[in-house]
Order: C-alpha cells, then sequence, then structure tokens
C-alpha cells in the first residue's frame, strides 16, 4: 500500500517489552488504518495513538503482553488467541467488492491444500473476515476478533488474495523470520528510504527450514529505489523456485499451516 504518511506507533515483540515501529496511515473506506510490511494491517491510526499515549504515560512495564499462549513460529503467530476455531473462517464479500471470483478462486486453492475452511458468515459468528475493497492488499494477521477486513485493490489477483488470506489465517512474510540474514542479503542501499520499515524482522521462532518458494515471501526487487534486487538469497535457489511467486501455497506454506492448525 503507497502512502507518504509515516508514523511512529508500536508492536509487542513475544517476551519482550513493546517496540517503536513505523507505520503507513492508509485511509481505507473513511478509516484510517495503520499498515506494516507493506500490507499488514495492525489496527486503526486511532487504535495505535491510543497505545503511544498509553504507553508514554504508563511506561513498558504497564503494557507487557503476558498471554503465555501466544509464540511466534515459522514465520506466523502461533496462540489459541490468534486461531480460528476449528479452522473455520466465517466469512462474507461485500456487495461492492468487482470481480469477486477472484476470492472464490483463492479460497477454492486453500480448501484443496489445506484443513482451513471459509464458511459463509451468518448471525451466529462473532468473529468474521469482510473482503472489502481499498487501496492495495491488506489483512491483520491471525483472528482478531469480531469483524476484520481483508483489502482487495483493482490490482490484486489470485495470488494476491491466497497471500491476504495467509495472513488472515496467521502466517507473515517469509523474510521477516527471526533467521532470515542465514540465507538471504537484505541490500539497504538500493531499499526506498520510505520503506526500510517493511524489511524488520520479527522476534520470532520458526520450524522449518527458509522458504524461498513461500507465497508469503516478497520478490528480489521489492521496494528498490533504482530497478536493482532488495533482496538476494545467499544459497542458490532450487530447481523451478522463484522467489516472490503469487502462484498457490507452497509445500512449506501447507507444513506451516498444519503446524498452527492440527
Amino acid at each position: 500500500m503507497n502512502s507518504t504518511d509515516f508514523r511512529l506507533g508500536f508492536h509487542k515483540p513475544i517476551g519482550r517489552p513493546w517496540q517503536p515501529v513505523i507505520y503507513s496511515a492508509v485511509d481505507i473506506n473513511g478509516t484510517l488504518y495503520a499498515v506494516v510490511d507493506a500490507c499488514i494491517l495492525i489496527g486503526t491510526v486511532e487504535e495505535q495513538e491510543a497505545l503511544t499515549k498509553r504507553i508514554r504515560e504508563n511506561g513498558n512495564n504497564e503494557l507487557l503482553f503476558t498471554d503465555p499462549d501466544v509464540v511466534m513460529q515459522g514465520g506466523a503467530i502461533k496462540g489459541a488467541s490468534y486461531r480460528w476455531k476449528d479452522r473455520q473462517v466465517p466469512f462474507q464479500i461485500a456487495g461492492h467488492v468487482p470481480r469477486q471470483d477472484r476470492i472464490t478462486q483463492a479460497i477454492d486453492h486453500w480448501h484443496a491444500n489445506t484443513a482451513i475452511r471459509f464458511v459463509p458468515r451468518t448471525g451466529t459468528h462473532k468473529d468474521w473476515v469482510e473482503f472489502v475493497t481499498g487501496p492495495g492488499c491488506a489483512s491483520h494477521v491471525g483472528r482478531r476478533g469480531g469483524r476484520q477486513e481483508i483489502i482487495i485493490g483493482d490490482g490484486c489477483e489470485k495470488g494476491n488474495m491466497i497471500h491476504e488470506i495467509g495472513h488472515c489465517i496467521g502466517l507473515y512474510h517469509e523474510q521477516s523470520r527471526s533467521d532470515r540474514d542465514s540465507f538471504v542479503e537484505i541490500k539497504w542501499a538500493n531499499i526506498k528510504p520510505s520503506h526500510k520499515h517493511n524489511f524488520n524482522l520479527e522476534d520470532s521462532l520458526n520450524l522449518g527450514t527458509y522458504d524461498y518458494g513461500s507465497i508469503m515471501h516478497y520478490p528480489a526487487k521489492a521496494f528498490s529505489v533504482n530497478n536493482q534486487d532488495t533482496i538476494v538469497p545467499k544459497n542458490p535457489l532450487p530447481p523451478g523456485i522463484v522467489m516472490g511467486q503469487r502462484n498457490g501455497l507452497s509445500a512449506s506454506d501447507i507444513a506451516a499451516v498444519a503446524q498452527l492448525y492440527p
């Protein structure tokens, strides 16, 4: 998502105090959202400003996250409060969304390759996802609680939808893994200065080996300021592997989802 409005907020690495983060303030259907890593929603700007105010007034110790069930693993967030109950994601598609087949085809791909099931939302569902239009493509990570949105811009195709659904069910970007620097080199000089925060590492535990072919991985020239690579693999890519592909879930993506939703 493109924005020139960058602000200071906070996020919570597991087992550590709140840490500062730069986010983009993006107007989506009249609501200002806080967006990090280009397509991950971390709430509204109003929520981030309230959090920042609390931290400045009370200090980090007042806001330490103590949920013992939350663990970052394999480029994903694992924890009962972030998973969808019974592997079912209630959803609805806003009527104004054009080309809704992009969504249904992406959902079919998830159904064919994982145990995740998207079910039409009814009045009994307290937590659900709504697909809506907006600038770019974006999603929250994991189950947020209540209504949450997956944003679909004009350029979001089936592969982008598979990627955003990955965020929705709990996956982070692959190159955000804490062991990232053992597998790729980030060419900071080639990154647009206003987008360097998109390459921050997560304080994570990792399952399985680093997956260059994950649908959650950035492409080699992501946010390049000079059309040069911003991500360079330290190992030769296996035959047929494309870094940053948006065709479908990789074998490692499927395995990671099986770990999150056994």
